[in-house]
């Protein structure tokens, strides 16, 4: 079944890992990457750790990119933002994530797709 997305209505969320080159040593990095739905774009920005701090600054960072907020995020890996896992798709976010997309009015949900592949 073909699906459609509209435009800044839903965008797909995920850390990876990757290697670069840093002052001439090989380092393993954290990339956060963001990818609308709507038009497969995609936001990548890469952090030497996975921290909360990075996770927030990268949403920040994707929503310049994009010109906005999308209203619908959907997390592969939530573990940046989550406190506590709760049964099936629940989850027990940080007072934190919780006061950051209660900023900026946007839904946190679990990912139906896997990965961006």
């Amino acid at each position: 079944m073909p699906q459609s997305y509209g435009l800044g209505q839903e965008a797909q969320v995920d850390w990876y890992e990757a290697w670069a080159d840093l002052g001439g040593e090989r380092t393993r990095v954290q990339v956060f990457a963001m990818r609308s739905m709507a038009s497969d774009a995609a936001f990548h920005r890469a952090y030497l750790h996975a921290t909360q701090q990075a996770f927030l600054e990268a949403h920040e960072g994707a929503f310049a990119y994009f010109g906005g907020v999308f209203r619908v995020l959907r997390y592969e890996n939530l573990a940046s933002a989550v406190r506590k896992i709760l049964r099936g798709h629940r989850r027990e976010e940080t007072v934190r994530f919780v006061a950051f997309r209660s900023h900026w009015r946007l839904v946190a949900a679990v990912a139906r797709l896997s990965g961006f592949g």
